[in-house]
């Protein structure tokens, strides 16, 4: 998603950027180091639309993934996206606050 870049949901009867907007939610954010599809900037952006949520976010490289850190090879081995985000769950359950963004 380019900076700049409105977010639209066809059909919706909302406005989405305003929704984005006002969320106040735990937001554990993952991407992965060799990911040319679903890059760390466009995270960042997308974040930058909801700045009152507590958000985190994580890059996994391949030795933390034990497999190329792409946009689909972590699929066939995906212990360690899910304990990253489950790790953000236990958190908010546990009334924890997640880190800030990077």
């Amino acid at each position: 998603m380019p900076i700049g870049c409105r977010s639209a949901a066809a059909g919706a009867p909302w406005d989405l950027e305003q929704a984005l907007g006002q969320l106040r939610v735990p937001i554990r954010a993952v991407t992965l180091a060799r990911d040319t599809a679903g890059p760390a900037g466009a995270l960042r952006a997308l974040l930058d639309k909801i700045p009152q949520a507590h958000a985190a976010h994580v890059t996994l490289d391949d030795r933390q993934l034990g497999t190329r850190s792409d946009h689909f090879a972590w699929m066939k081995t995906p212990a360690a996206v899910v304990a990253t985000l489950r790790s953000a769950s236990d958190d908010a359950i546990n009334g924890d606050q997640i880190s800030q963004r990077d």
